[in-house]
């Protein structure tokens, strides 16, 4: 199922897909895909910071039992990497937005009704 899409630019989307667990880069152009390498329970939102290139997860959890995190890749042009740093959040992020100015992300907490602001700075990014 896909869930959430963003822009990376002119020619490649990123989207998530919560039922397989991945993020796939897509190519409108060509019509052609990748996923990027990684292993996320339930994958939700999804958002790209062109400046820092960086993209940004939010997963469910597992069974979308609300306890999911963020997760943070570095040059998303590296597909092969696997690596992502975690952010661990209180429950149930459903979606995430970047504010590149104030270097913060806005995560709507579904199960809790509230809004988390991450700064990015706690975390090294």
């Amino acid at each position: 199922m896909l869930n959430d899409v963003c822009r990376v630019n002119d020619s490649l989307l990123l989207t998530t897909d919560s039922f397989k667990g991945h993020v796939l880069m897509v190519n409108i152009f060509t019509g052609t895909y990748t996923v990027l390498k990684g292993n996320m329970a339930v994958p939700n939102g999804v958002c790209y910071d062109a400046a820092a290139d960086k993209v940004y997860v939010c997963a469910m959890g597992p069974n979308y039992d609300g306890t999911g995190k963020v997760y943070a890749k570095k040059h998303v042009y590296d597909l092969n990497k696997k690596q992502y740093t975690t952010i661990n959040t209180q429950r149930a992020p459903a979606d995430i937005a970047l504010d590149a100015k104030q270097q913060v992300l806005l995560m709507p907490q579904m199960l809790d009704n509230q809004l988390k602001i991450i700064p990015l700075k706690e975390y090294g990014l």
